[in-house]
């Protein structure tokens, strides 16, 4: 659970959960600012909508498909201040990322610029 309700506070979740977090795991994670009992209707809406605020100027809310929370992603600005790109939505497995790391890909056989007649056949 937050300990501050802050943009800074956002911002660390969402890059502790990868620069993408389902809407329902930010909103438990604010929970504690959001529903404090101690608080009347008008201060938790006031809460809820500087949290929203919060949120919405530093990241985007993604449509969920069908059956499935709306997710919550860090801007792009975000991402690249701190050089970090989000992972891909099927992640490759590392054996076979590691492979691809092993094995650059060959330099082409042939100038694709200029064409050559198949072999066997004369002009």
């Amino acid at each position: 659970m937050a300990r501050e309700l802050s943009q800074e506070a956002v911002l660390d979740f969402l890059w502790a959960a990868g620069g993408r977090a389902p809407n329902a795991a930010l909103l438990r994670h604010f929970q504690g600012f959001l529903r404090d009992p101690a608080l009347t209707d008008s201060q938790r809406g006031e809460r809820r909508e500087r949290f929203k605020r919060l949120v919405n100027a530093v990241a985007t809310v993604q449509p969920a498909a069908a059956g499935t929370s709306k997710d919550i992603v860090l801007r792009r600005r975000y991402r690249d201040l701190l050089d970090e790109e989000l992972p891909p939505q099927e992640e490759v497995p590392k054996e076979n990322k590691k492979e691809e790391e092993k094995e650059p890909s060959p330099p082409p056989r042939c100038d694709p610029c200029r064409r050559r007649d198949p072999p066997g056949k004369g002009r």
